[in-house]
Order: C-alpha cells, then sequence, then structure tokens
C-alpha cells in the first residue's frame, strides 16, 4: 500500500470511527496551532501556540467538529488531505490563517538537481515524468506542453514549457523535456547558471483536498495556495481522471470558502463540485447525501493553466460566488478543449454569482455549461476574456444576467468569437441592464446548434430575453439571434439602448445550420438573400420585419457613460436598478419574470 492509498483508508477509517462515537455536542471546540518557522515545532507536540504542529496535515488528521486550527506564515511544501467534517455551522471545522501573516502551502519543492551547462544560457538535468503525467494514454490521446503536467519555477517565475529544442533556444525563460533522454534544459535570462538561482519542481497534484468525499461544514480561510502540478480535466480524460484542482471540496458540501489566494497551478484553481465521473474515483464513497451549499467569497484564483473555479458532477447547487475574482486563467492556451474559463460551473442549480471580477482569461470569462436551472449572474464585471465575457449553454434555465458589466472580449484564435454574451442552446434566459461595449464580436449572440442532441432529445435555443441592455461598439454588431424556426423559437429584444461608432447599429439573422431559405422570407426579400447563411441587416429593418428593439433607443455611450472605468459603470447600473423592486442580493428563486419585463421599460425610460 502506497502512501496516498494509506492515507485514504486512515481518512475513512476516522471518519467511520467519528460515526459511531461522535463528540457530544456539549463539548467545546479546541483551537491548534501550527507554525513551520517556530524553531520548536513538530507533530509530536500537543498542537498548542507554545508548543505548536510543524505541518498543516497533523492538524487535518487531528481536528474534529468544532475545533479550529491557527496557521502562522511559513512555506508548507505538502498536500493537505482532512480527514473528518464539521457537523452543522455552529460545528465547523476550521483552518485559519493567522491575521496579517501569509502560510503558503505549495505543491512544488525546492529543486537542486546536477545541471550541465550545454551551451551560452542553456542547461540540462535527469528528469523523470511524474506517473500521473502522460497524457498520451488518455482514451482521447493528447500530447505537447499544453497537455502535460509540468512546471518549473525561477526566482519565482513559471517557465515557459516549449515542445522543441529549437522553441527553446529562441525563447528565454523557457523548459523543454525530452522523454527519450529523461532530460529537462531550461533556458534562462541573465546567463546566472540554475544553480544559483531558486528552482521550484511542482512535485503535488492538488494542495488542499479532503481524504474522504462528501465531508461539509469545514471554513478555509487566509491560505495562499501555489504551484501544483494537476493534470488538465477535459472530454479527452473525464472518463479517467477526476476533477483535480488546487483546492477540491471534493463532492462535500456546507463549505466556506474565503479570502484565500489560489493560483499557478497547472491546471484547475478551486473545484467546487463533484469531481465528475474519473475510473480513479472508484472504490472512494461520497459519505453524505447533502451536496452543495457553499459560501465561496474574496478569494484570488488567478493565473492557472486552464480554469479558475469549476464544479463537474452534478453538486454544484444553492452556490454563493461573491466577490471572488478569476484573473489571467488559461494560461496554457487549452481554449479548445473546452473546459477553460475564470469560472466553469456544470450542472449548477440555485446558483448566484455576484460581484465577481474575471480579467484577462485566454477563455471565457464565467459559463454555465449543460443543465443549468434558477442562476443568476448579477453585478459581475469581466473584461479583456476570449471567447465571451459571459457564456450559458445547454442548458432549459431559468438564468438571469443582469447588471454585468462586459469590456473588451477578444476573439478566439481559430474565429470569430469574441461576443460579450454568448449562448447556444440556451433557453429561458433574461439579460437586462447589462453594459456591454468594446467586444470584438456582438454585444449578445444567441443561436441553436441545430445538429445537436442533449440525451435523446435535439438542443433549443428558445424562450429568451434581451431588454434594458446598453450595448454599445461592439465590432460586429449590437445583437445575432437565428431567425424564427422551429427550436429557435420566442426569442425577444426590446427596451435596449445602443450605438456603433458611426452611429449606424448592426444586427445578424444567423443560419447556423436553421435550414432557412431567405427568398421566402420579408427580410430575405427586403435584402435581395435567397439560399441559407447568416443575415445582416440595419437596426430599422430588424425593427420593421423582425419585429425586435422596436422600443429601443439609439443614444450615444458618452451620453449615459461619461467615463469607461467598469467600477464607475458599474455604479450607474446600480442606481438605475434601485429604482425597480428586485433585490440585487437575490437569487433566481425571487424574480418574476413579468416584472423584468416592466422593469427594463422603466430603465429605458430613465435614460430617454
Amino acid at each position: 500500500m502506497n502512501y496516498e492509498e494509506n492515507l485514504l483508508v486512515r481518512g475513512y477509517a476516522a471518519w467511520a470511527a467519528e460515526q459511531i462515537e461522535p463528540r457530544p455536542h456539549t463539548e467545546p471546540g479546541c483551537t491548534y496551532h501550527v507554525s513551520q518557522q517556530n524553531s520548536k515545532a513538530n507533530d509530536n507536540n500537543p498542537g498548542n501556540e507554545k508548543l505548536p504542529w510543524k505541518t498543516i496535515q497533523q492538524s487535518a488528521e487531528t481536528l474534529r467538529p468544532g475545533d479550529t486550527v491557527i496557521i502562522h506564515a511559513g512555506t508548507y511544501r505538502e498536500f493537505v488531505r482532512p480527514f473528518l467534517g464539521g457537523t452543522g455551522i455552529e460545528r465547523m471545522i476550521t483552518y485559519l490563517a493567522v491575521p496579517g501573516e501569509k502560510p503558503v502551502l505549495k505543491g512544488s519543492d525546492e529543486w537542486k538537481p546536477e545541471w550541465c551547462h550545454e551551451e551560452e544560457s542553456l542547461w540540462s538535468t535527469p528528469c523523470k515524468r511524474h506517473p500521473w503525467d502522460h497524457p498520451e494514454s488518455w482514451p482521447e490521446p493528447k500530447s505537447g506542453p499544453m497537455h502535460r503536467a509540468e512546471q518549473i519555477f525561477v526566482d519565482g517565475k513559471l517557465l515557459t514549457h516549449v515542445a522543441t529544442y529549437e522553441e527553446l533556444e529562441q525563447q528565454p525563460d523557457s523548459f523543454f523535456t525530452d522523454d527519450e533522454s529523461e532530460r529537462l534544459w531550461v533556458h534562462l535570462a541573465g546567463n546566472i547558471p540554475p544553480s544559483k538561482r531558486f528552482v521550484e519542481r511542482s512535485m503535488r497534484q492538488q494542495i488542499f483536498a479532503p481524504a474522504v468525499r462528501g465531508l461539509g461544514y469545514i471554513n478555509v480561510q487566509g491560505l495562499t495556495m501555489q504551484h501544483a502540478a494537476n493534470p488538465e480535466s477535459s472530454g479527452a480524460n473525464w472518463s479517467i481522471i477526476g476533477h483535480r484542482a488546487i483546492m477540491s471540496v471534493r463532492s462535500g458540501h456546507h463549505w466556506i470558502i474565503e479570502n484565500n489566494t489560489i493560483e499557478w497551478g497547472n491546471a484547475q484553481g478551486l473545484d467546487i463540485g463533484g469531481e465528475g465521473w474519473g475510473s480513479d474515483l472508484e472504490g472512494q464513497l461520497i459519505v453524505s447525501e447533502a451536496s452543495g451549499h457553499h459560501q465561496v467569497r474574496q478569494n484570488s484564483v488567478n493565473y492557472n493553466g486552464v480554469a479558475g473555479i469549476v464544479g463537474w458532477g452534478g453538486r454544484e447547487n444553492h452556490l454563493l460566488l461573491e466577490d471572488n475574482e478569476t484573473h489571467f486563467n488559461c494560461q496554457k492556451g487549452n481554449f479548445y478543449d473546452y473546459e477553460a474559463a475564470g469560472v466553469k460551473l456544470h450542472q449548477a442549480k440555485d446558483c448566484i454569482i455576484r460581484r465577481h471580477r474575471s480579467h484577462g482569461n485566454n477563455a471565457f470569462g464565467i459559463w454555465l455549461d449543460h443543465r443549468c436551472e434558477c442562476n443568476r449572474v448579477t453585478q459581475c464585471i469581466l473584461t479583456d476574456n476570449v471567447g465571451a465575457g459571459f457564456f450559458f449553454e445547454v442548458s432549459a434555465g431559468p438564468m438571469l444576467a443582469d447588471n454585468n458589466v462586459i469590456l473588451g472580449t477578444r476573439d478566439a484564435s481559430k474565429g470569430n468569437w469574441g461576443e460579450g454574451i454568448y449562448s447556444h442552446d440556451g433557453n429561458n434566459a433574461t439579460y437586462i441592464n447589462n453594459f456591454i461595449s468594446g467586444c470584438k464580436g456582438f454585444g449578445v449572440r444567441l443561436r441553436n446548434l441545430f445538429d445537436r442532441v442533449d440525451g435523446d432529445k435535439p438542443t433549443t435555443t428558445s424562450h429568451n430575453r434581451i431588454l434594458g441592455n446598453f450595448l454599445f461598439n461592439n465590432r460586429r454588431g449590437a445583437i445575432s439571434l437565428n431567425p424564427e424556426v422551429p427550436k429557435a423559437e420566442d426569442n425577444y429584444s426590446d427596451q435596449n439602448i445602443l450605438w456603433d461608432k458611426d452611429g449606424k447599429v448592426t444586427m445578424r439573422l444567423e443560419d447556423a445550420g436553421s435550414g432557412i431559405r431567405w427568398e421566402d422570407t420579408p427580410v430575405g426579400q427586403k435584402m435581395g438573400k435567397a439560399g441559407g447563411g447568416d443575415l445582416t441587416i440595419p437596426l430599422e429593418i430588424w425593427q420593421e420585419l423582425i419585429g425586435h428593439d422596436r422600443n429601443s433607443l439609439l443614444t450615444p455611450a458618452k451620453s449615459q457613460f461619461p467615463d469607461i472605468n467598469p467600477e464607475r459603470i458599474r455604479e450607474i447600473l446600480l442606481k438605475l436598478w434601485h429604482k425597480s423592486a428586485l433585490a440585487l442580493n437575490g437569487g433566481y428563486a425571487d424574480v418574476e419574470v413579468q416584472s423584468l419585463i416592466e422593469i427594463a421599460s422603466a430603465l429605458k425610460g430613465l435614460v430617454d
């Protein structure tokens, strides 16, 4: 039995023992201390302030419901695997950083191999792959640095993993791995040898994740977690590998995750879901029927290789994501493996994403995917992301996206996909009082993929509303919808404030395989369009023949938003919204659909 197997066995044994003989509710919780830098620290100590423990794992194996561990400053190179959770909001197990101190948990180790100087700024050393780092063996084999789980940091900076020796020679601060010779090369700027630099290699797949699946009532506050060597999660491997993030709730429930920094992981940053369906999870029992109900607040989840905050596996319900940031994720460029985003949740139900900041991701800002219901995305600032600021996919809804600021979405590398709000196969969504400007694509683009099937049923994109939004200066146009055809029905846009730089607003009807014959339609006849394909039309024809935006306004952005600062824009949106009766802190369950139409009309009246 290896260390990992032994840890899992001991974790489940500790959980079973706690069920047989639980701590009495009348017994007060204990407070322990971990202080890696304290000269007296030792895991054989009692774990008090004067004689603290050395490792956080010692606390993870000791804490019982109601206990707290105070974690002092230090660098903790370990994988923390809690054995137990709490039993209620008053009997949580808490991992708490000392206020004003910075405990840093790292998945890397300091690395001091024997370096050989090859030429100029190039050095090499023997280096074997991690046992889990073999994407060539996935059910859908992958290869190359994008799919590897290898990270090298020099003086705190992540080196770029390149595919060839020639690339290594051309790119300073890069590294190259060669399986045949089992050597790793580095090219370091400054010509200082790696033996005189501070070199770290990521050695652990995760940093904080319970040994037991399904634990509840765990509180984690104020920790910094970095450098996990976790493999990516995608359709290429999800049948064999569960979602491995730097930090994971492992199908748990009622966690509080607050004021943490989670960064520089090879793949996913924070997992708040059910881990997916990998065969590596077989035999690991989920010990509670409860799920979700996590509160995730004020965390920074940045610079991760694939995604920031993620959730797979159908346990993403009643989540509150509030005041978090996910910046500069998808560092490895995995956009087209379709699991990359600042935030990506599958099967999210009754969730609120509020005041989220997502900036500079090489992927979508926020993405709700597959069978999502009754969610609200509100007051978020989504800037300079790739593909779409917000993406809603293959879901029945309902869903409300309101009071969000979306700026400067960039195109994806292979084509025109740079929308403010984008949806395919999403239904019963209302997009209201959002400010969307400067995107490479459309402000709002909704379409059905007519050849797609979810389960045994064709997908639809129907019953969506685009109401009371500010859509300014988006390069390809303001709004793009399918024509009204089966499977793309009852989508409607109105009461919006529109402007392009020249005052001529462009709309589009997107074919997307709808089977439309434009010569059979009034708008096609008006535009002289025959056959299929997309149809770009001016606003006046959109209003006259399609029936959308007849009550919308054509107004320059500066008349209402003289300052493009996103925080200031959000303030203006919220001042308008406060005229309505719909609370900003509610979820979708608090929404009356008819009130949204009335709100859109009222909002438009305020700027008319």
